[in-house]
């Protein structure tokens, strides 16, 4: 049975800042993994899908056997990456979901497998655009794309936004700590595929829960200063072992895998003074509904981005760490020297 997804990857300056061949490499890259990468979708074994970038034609219009069609209007602001993959549905998977249900028909349990199997699908395409972004920070944003199985069914995606990890990578280039670099998408993949989480469900490590913080930062319905909060989740899960003195840990701890630059030491307190100052009620901040701006909104508004972005370059860079290490877990023994 055919899964197939459309999805629309911004390019154009208004929603990608990130020059355009820079986005058209990493899809590139993933073109070139067509038939590599495995995704294990539930009992039916490894899966490798294909993938290819549409043509200035095929992303006009795309026609469905149903008579629908899906119109990408301004073409010129994004490249569509078409995702494709074969399950070979079975009758024992049919008669699993039908012996579990049988309130239902043999009809609606077969429509209650691909809804199932589909988003299972749909879940691996955000694995996917995360990974792309853990190994090319800010390089894959998505908008709302399209999924069809069969060419019958169609189902909307949501958009998936890169601009936290854009303005992460940015800031750590511009300050040149901490670095972040290039890494190769399969081998971000392999390792993350280890890592319970993600589209598979609830962490059952540091670094699942941290993985699963930084997909927090992907919806448009994302506002601050609860991304702030889920990224510290993230540094805290990876880095924090004791309950006393969480800032001065993980900022001895970072500086331990990513360097020590001294001029960073303040954001550090910035940062957590920041958050706790939120959570405790004794920072003054506007309405959910207030239509008044002001410098005090702009300062509130600057250095809750600030934070984030020094956290969320942060995460990244730790996370990149872990990639090229091979490593699934931070450990920060303590040893004691006595000899003289």
């Amino acid at each position: 049975m055919q899964f197939k997804a459309q999805l629309p990857v911004a390019v154009g300056k208004l929603w990608q800042p990130l020059p355009y061949e820079y986005v058209r490499e990493t899809l590139e890259e993933l073109c070139s993994l067509s038939g590599q990468l495995e995704w294990n979708l539930a009992d039916l074994g490894a899966n490798r899908p294909t993938f290819k970038v549409l043509g200035t034609q095929e992303k006009h219009a795309i026609d469905f056997k149903n008579s629908k069609t899906v119109v990408f209007e301004n073409p010129e602001w994004w490249e569509v990456l078409e995702i494709e993959t074969f399950l070979d549905i079975g009758a024992s998977q049919i008669e699993r979901i039908v012996s579990s249900h049988r309130e239902l028909s043999a009809e609606d349990s077969l429509s209650l497998l691909m809804r199932s199997l589909s988003d299972l699908f749909e879940g691996y395409l955000y694995d996917l655009a995360l990974v792309s972004n853990l190994a090319r920070p800010g390089s894959i944003g998505l908008f709302d794309g399209y999924v069809s199985i069969e060419e019958h069914t169609i189902r909307r995606t949501e958009p998936f936004t890169s601009w936290h990890f854009y303005e992460a990578a940015h800031v750590a280039k511009k300050s040149g700590w901490p670095m972040l670099t290039d890494l190769p998408i399969f081998e971000v993949w392999k390792w993350a595929e280890s890592i319970n989480g993600l589209s598979r469900g609830f962490s059952s490590s540091a670094i699942g829960r941290s993985l699963n913080a930084l997909t927090h930062l992907t919806s448009l319905e994302s506002r601050q200063p609860f991304i702030l909060f889920w990224v510290l989740m993230g540094l805290e899960a990876l880095y924090v072992q004791e309950r006393g003195g969480v800032m001065e840990q993980l900022r001895e701890k970072v500086n331990t895998l990513l360097g020590a630059p001294k001029m960073h030491k303040k954001k550090f307190a910035r940062m957590y003074d920041l958050r706790s100052r939120l959570i405790h009620g004794q920072l003054d901040f506007s309405s959910a509904y207030s239509m008044v701006e002001g410098p005090k909104d702009d300062r509130f508004h600057q250095e809750l981005g600030e934070a984030t972005e020094f956290a969320t370059a942060l995460l990244l860079a730790t996370i990149q760490q872990l990639v090229k290490r091979g490593w699934r877990e931070l450990r920060f023994p303590y040893s004691v020297d006595g000899s003289a």
